[in-house]
């Protein structure tokens, strides 16, 4: 999945309003940003973990390990492993966040 899709996909699974064209997420009442942050800048990628983890029914736990981060539930059941040796540990911590909504909206 290209960056600018994976961004969308968790700025719609924050509930974030995002407009393709202009490039920019409707955030605390306005318009805000150029491109979404998701995959560069670790508040940015920190809030999309919080909310996984405050899913719903709150079940899952993100785990960030060197370059390495997993989603599991709360019984210890793996739902992501991501691993990525060469990339910065944000890197892993997006496409785990991204696969896992992925899963995610398939389990709804």
């Amino acid at each position: 999945m290209k960056t600018e899709e994976g961004n969308k996909l968790i700025a719609d699974f924050m509930g974030m309003k995002y407009n393709p064209e202009l490039k920019r997420a409707f955030i605390d009442g306005k318009w805000r940003y150029r491109t979404l942050h998701f995959d560069t800048d670790w508040n940015w990628m920190m809030s999309a973990v919080k909310k996984v983890e405050a899913t719903d029914d709150g079940y899952y736990d993100v785990r960030i390990m060197g370059s390495y981060c997993e989603i599991l539930t709360l019984d210890e059941d793996v739902i992501v492993q991501m691993s990525e040796r060469e990339n910065p540990k944000i890197t892993a911590t997006w496409l785990a966040v991204v696969e896992f909504i992925e899963w995610y909206n398939t389990q709804k």
